[in-house]
C-alpha cells in the first residue's frame, strides 16, 4: 500500500476519533502496516469505543493493524527508555498530525546511549539464560524424551520473548503463556507475533502443545505429546532466535544513528529563536554575579527549550526573577562557607493549543536542577480576550514583560496600556473578599470538627487554603490561576507575600510530605480509603494551615481602606 493511501486512512481515521498523531511502521518482510494512534487525555472515551470507527476507516483490511495510546503515556514511555517508541514515533512515519499539536519529547545523546547499552545487556542476559533450555531441548530429543524435549523449548522460546521484551519496551510481560506473549509483542514487532499463527486446526494444536508444556509436563500423569510436532517447534525455536538477534542488531544500528542525530541537534540547539536575555539580576554585578548571570542565561534556556517542546508555545514572557542565597557554616568545614544559590523565575508561555497545561509541563521543568519556576501556561484566545478586557495580570505581564521567545507576533505592546478603573478596582474587591471570607468560614468548620474525622479535617484546611491562595492572588496580581495545586497556589503567592513560605517550607523531606499529605487531601477523600492519618500530623498541618489563612485575611484587610474594611467586617 502506497502510503498516500495510507495517509488517506489516516486523515478518515481523524475525521471519526479525536487524535493528536498518526504514525505508520511497514513491515514490508511480513508485508503488513501498523498504526500508533496518539489520542488526548481530554478525549474522554474508552479506546474500545473508538476502535470501531478505526477498523471502518481501514476497512477491516488484516494488513493494517493498529494501537491507539494516549499521548501522555507515549510521552511517558519515552522518557522512560521505550526503544520501540523512539523509533517508531519519528518525523518520517508520521502520517497525521494535528494543528499546532506539540511534539514529542526528544531524547538526549546520552540518553540513547544509556538506554542502547541497557537493552543489550538485557537481551544478552535474557539469552544467556534462555540458550542452555534450547540445549536442553536437544539433549532431550536425542534421548527419545518428547515431553522434556517440548517442555525445554517452551522455556527457551518464553525467556527469548521476555529478553526482547525487556530490552525494547523496558518491561515484560509476565506469564508462560506464549499466546500472551505473542499478542503482547505483535503491535511492536510483529515478525514475532507470527511464529505460532493459529490459523489453522493444525497451528492452533502446535500452540496448545508449546502452551501446555510448562505445567503439562511437570504436573500430568502420562502427559502426551505428538512428536510429528518437536520438529516444527525446534524450527520455530531457532527462527525465533535469529529473528531476535536481528532486530537487536539493527535496533542498535538506529539508536547509534538518532545518537548522532541527537548530538548534532543538541549542539545546534542554540540557535533556536530564543530572543537575546537580558535579565537584571539582583546586586552589584562583581566577577562573581557576571557568573550566576551567565548561569541565569543557560538555565533559563534549558527549561524554554523544555517549554518549546512540550507545548509550542506562540510566546513565553519573563516578568520576574531573582536568586536565592542560602549560607551554612559549621565549625568543622575548615573555614569555608557552603554556599548555595537558586535562580527563580516566572514566565508566562501563551500557546495555540486549546488545552496546553494537559502535560504537567510545571513537573518537567521543575526536573531542571538549579532552578525554580512559576509557569503561568494560557491558550491564546483565553490571553487575548483578557487584553481586551483589560485584564491587571495580561496587562502587566505583556505590556511589561521581558519577551524571551516568540514563534509570531502576537500583541502590540504600544497599544496596550493599563487602566485600572473604580469598576476594576470593585470587581476585585468583590471576588477577592468573598475568597478570603470562604478561607475564614471554613476554617471555622474545622474548628467543629478538627477531633472526629481526620480525613475531613484535612480535606477542608486544603480547601480553606486554597480560597485563601485565590483571594490573595486576585488581590495582588489580578490572576485567575487555571491549575489550583496547592502547590502551585502557594508558589504563587510567594510573588508578592515572600514570607508565606514559613508557614509551608519545602526544605525537609517532612515538609514535603506535610504538605503532600494536604493537597492530595481532596482526591484521597473522594476517590480512596488510604492508611490513617497519625494525629501528629494533623495537629503539625491544622497548625500551620490555621497561621496561614488568619495571616492571610490580616494580609488583605491592610490593603483596603478604612470604609473597605468596614464592608469587608459587616460581610463576615
Amino acid at each position: 500500500m502506497e502510503k498516500e493511501d495510507l495517509k488517506q486512512i489516516a486523515n478518515l481515521i481523524a475525521d471519526k476519533v479525536q487524535v493528536e498523531k498518526i504514525y505508520c511502521l511497514n513491515y514490508a518482510d511480513v508485508d503488513t502496516h501498523h498504526l500508533i494512534i496518539l489520542l488526548p487525555a481530554s478525549n474522554g472515551k474508552k479506546f474500545t469505543e473508538l476502535e470501531p470507527f478505526v477498523k471502518m476507516a481501514t476497512n477491516a483490511n488484516k494488513g493494517i493493524s493498529f494501537t491507539l495510546y494516549q499521548t501522555s503515556e507515549v510521552r511517558s514511555a519515552l522518557k522512560s527508555g521505550n526503544l520501540f517508541f523512539h523509533i517508531a514515533c519519528v518525523d518520517q512515519n508520521l502520517l497525521y498530525n494535528k494543528e499546532n499539536s506539540p511534539g514529542l519529547p526528544l531524547p538526549k545523546a546520552n540518553e540513547l546511549l544509556v538506554w542502547k547499552n541497557e537493552a543489550n545487556v538485557q537481551f544478552k542476559d535474557g539469552v544467556g539464560k534462555a540458550t542452555p533450555f534450547l540445549e536442553g531441548a536437544n539433549f532431550y530429543s536425542e534421548k527419545n524424551e518428547p515431553g522434556l524435549t517440548v517442555f525445554m523449548l517452551h522455556q527457551f522460546i518464553e525467556l527469548t520473548y521476555r529478553a526482547i521484551e525487556l530490552a525494547i519496551l523496558a518491561k515484560e510481560k509476565k506469564t508462560h503463556s506464549i499466546s500472551i506473549h505473542q499478542s503482547f509483542i505483535i503491535p511492536f514487532i510483529p515478525q514475532l507475533g507470527v511464529l505460532f499463527p493459529a490459523d489453522t486446526i493444525e497451528e492452533k494444536e502446535i500452540l496448545k502443545t508449546i502452551n501446555n508444556a510448562y505445567s503439562a509436563v511437570r504436573y500430568e500423569q502420562n502427559h502426551k505429546v505428538n512428536e510429528n510436532f518437536i520438529a516444527t517447534l525446534f524450527h520455530r525455536a531457532y527462527l525465533l532466535q535469529k529473528r531476535s538477534a536481528t532486530i537487536i542488531d539493527d535496533l542498535s544500528a538506529l539508536l547509534d544513528a538518532k545518537e548522532a542525530e541527537a548530538l548534532s541537534f543538541e549542539n545546534d540547539k542554540t540557535d533556536v529563536a530564543v530572543a537575546n536575555l537580558n535579565l537584571q539580576l539582583p546586586g552589584v554585578c562583581t566577577n562573581e554575579q557576571t557568573g550566576q548571570f551567565f548561569n541565569a542565561s543557560r538555565k533559563l534556556k534549558e527549561v524554554i527549550f523544555l517549554i518549546i517542546e512540550n507545548i509550542a508555545p506562540d510566546q513565553i514572557y519573563v516578568f520576574g526573577n531573582t536568586i536565592f542565597q542560602s549560607v551554612r557554616s559549621h565549625l568543622f568545614n575548615h573555614g569555608k562557607n557552603d554556599e548555595k544559590n537558586t535562580l527563580h523565575y516566572d514566565l508566562l508561555a501563551i500557546s495555540s493549543l486549546s488545552n496546553p497545561y494537559s502535560n504537567n509541563i510545571q513537573s518537567i521543568v521543575n526536573e531542571v536542577d538549579g532552578i525554580r519556576v512559576n509557569l503561568y501556561i494560557h491558550a491564546k484566545e483565553e490571553v487575548i480576550k483578557k487584553i481586551e478586557n483589560q485584564n491587571k495580570f495580561f496587562v502587566t505581564v505583556i505590556g511589561n514583560g521581558q519577551i524571551v521567545y516568540s514563534k509570531i507576533n502576537l500583541f502590540n505592546k504600544v497599544t496596550i496600556s493599563e487602566n485600572c478603573d473604580e469598576i476594576s478596582r470593585n470587581q476585585t474587591i468583590a471576588y477577592s473578599t468573598r475568597r478570603i471570607f470562604r478561607a475564614t468560614a471554613i476554617l471555622k468548620a474545622v474548628e467543629l470538627i478538627k477531633d472526629d474525622v481526620f480525613e475531613v479535617t484535612l480535606s477542608l484546611l486544603a480547601q480553606s487554603i486554597e480560597q485563601a491562595c485565590l483571594g490573595l492572588i486576585y488581590n495582588f496580581l489580578g490572576y485567575y490561576p487555571n491549575l489550583y495545586s496547592l502547590p502551585h497556589l502557594l508558589n504563587l503567592c510567594k510573588i508578592f507575600w515572600p514570607d508565606s513560605e514559613d508557614f509551608f517550607p519545602m526544605q525537609t523531606p517532612d515538609d514535603r510530605r506535610l504538605l503532600a499529605l494536604l493537597s492530595q487531601s481532596y482526591s484521597e477523600l473522594r476517590y480512596t480509603i488510604g492508611k490513617p492519618i497519625e494525629p501528629d500530623d494533623l495537629n503539625e498541618v491544622y497548625a500551620r494551615s490555621y497561621s496561614f489563612v488568619i495571616r492571610s485575611e490580616k494580609l488583605y484587610l491592610d490593603t483596603l481602606t478604612e470604609f473597605e474594611v468596614e464592608d469587608y467586617n459587616a460581610v463576615s
